[in-house]
């Protein structure tokens, strides 16, 4: 038997448990309590915070696992990734080995079968696609957004307003998108 064959064969009956487990809670759901036959709406509706185990809701996952560091640039249908200072169009594939990353890891902590044919679902191509598409229509961004005030200049440490000579430090934003990485402005305006 390979590895792999043991893997699958792993994960085959931990399903099987899962799956008696899960008949069981059913099981106990379906008893009456009140007169009523079944659980009570409150039992069965994920919180409004809670992410559904769909496309969708991998995609939202995905975009908490990855942080603010992320945007789509719609016209060049590229990831941009933030990287301190600034933003930088994603050259080699960090945003597909962000979200590998996070795919992989769905499988941690399983406690449910539709928690693991989630896992599944997203660690094959079309749910991985979905996930990457998705999570791109959530955070897409149009290049003209940057460099949207010609007067707001990017250093490394944070923008100058040519027009106020106002200081801020860096904060990840898609507005004050031009770049002067040669410059160190050290006096902070308060």
């Amino acid at each position: 038997m390979t590895v792999r064959h043991r893997k699958v064969s792993a994960h085959l009956k931990l399903v099987e448990n899962l799956d008696s487990e899960i008949t069981a809670l059913a099981e106990s759901l379906a008893t009456p309590t009140t007169g009523r036959k079944g659980p009570k709406d409150s039992d069965i509706l994920p919180p409004d915070d809670a992410f559904s185990f769909n496309d969708l809701g991998n995609a939202d996952r995905f975009l908490q696992f990855a942080g603010d560091d992320l945007l789509y640039c719609v016209e060049r249908k590229k990831w941009l990734v933030w990287q301190g200072t600034h933003w930088q169009f994603d050259e080699g594939d960090f945003v597909f080995e962000l979200a590998a990353e996070f795919t992989r890891s769905m499988f941690l902590g399983i406690v449910s079968k539709e928690q693991m044919q989630n896992a599944t679902r997203a660690n094959n191509a079309a749910g991985f696609n979905a996930i990457l598409n998705l999570a791109a229509r959530r955070k897409s961004v149009s290049i003209a957004r940057f460099d949207a005030d010609p007067y707001v200049v990017n250093c490394k440490n944070g923008t100058l307003d040519l027009r106020t000579g106002d200081f801020r430090r860096i904060c990840v934003s898609a507005d004050s998108g031009r770049s002067s990485q040669d410059r160190d402005i050290g006096k902070e305006s308060g």
